[in-house]
């Protein structure tokens, strides 16, 4: 008796331990710890949207910079050149422990992307998450770009605008005035 399955399979959805992705060691800071939100509950997020967020957030990256990072972007060990968007500079990330992840499956140099994951995905893991960001005269909360508000903060503590547009990898001086001219912060689950 021949037939097909009446849905899809489910090994991509559930398979995780199976499926490669960089794996943080517990060196790095946690998501709360990173935005300074304790009330963010990470246990609920993907674990390849955490990773990927996780980075993300550490580094101010795009997370479609992040998620775009593959096996062959490794150009030292454990260091990865993670390619501007956006027109923005490229830039070197850290990730503890990569290259040993990548000789143990055998993967050093392949086209294998570090977070296997949607954008969407990672957006949906946040909102779970309750990561959210509150702009005012948006209705739209933002989540994945949160940590790249947090230059207002910096600003605030007298860091140059040309040190801020650095650590955004902003090719143009003047795009750093969207983070700062941003007058209503609030963070968290409700408003």
């Amino acid at each position: 008796m021949s037939g097909t399955h009446s849905v899809p399979s489910s090994i991509l959805r559930a398979g995780n331990s199976t499926l490669y992705y960089y794996r943080a060691p517990n060196l790095l800071p946690s998501i709360g710890d990173i935005l300074n939100d304790h009330n963010v509950n990470e246990s609920v997020m993907h674990p390849i949207a955490r990773a990927a967020c996780v980075i993300c957030f550490l580094y101010l990256c795009r997370i479609a910079e992040v998620l775009s990072l593959c096996a062959s972007d490794v150009i030292a060990p454990d260091r990865c050149l993670c390619r501007g968007s956006k027109r923005g500079h490229s830039y070197i990330v850290y990730l503890p422990d990569l290259s040993s992840q990548l000789k143990k499956e055998g993967l050093v140099g392949s086209s294998t992307l570090l977070f296997p994951i949607s954008y969407s995905q990672c957006y949906r893991s946040l909102v779970r998450a309750g990561v959210r960001y509150c702009r005012s005269g948006f209705s739209n909360s933002s989540r994945s770009h949160i940590a790249r508000y947090s230059v207002r903060h910096l600003a605030g503590q007298g860091v140059p605008p040309e040190t801020l547009t650095d650590l955004l990898h902003h090719k143009s001086k003047k795009s750093i005035l969207y983070y700062l001219n941003e007058r209503k912060l609030t963070y968290g689950k409700n408003s």
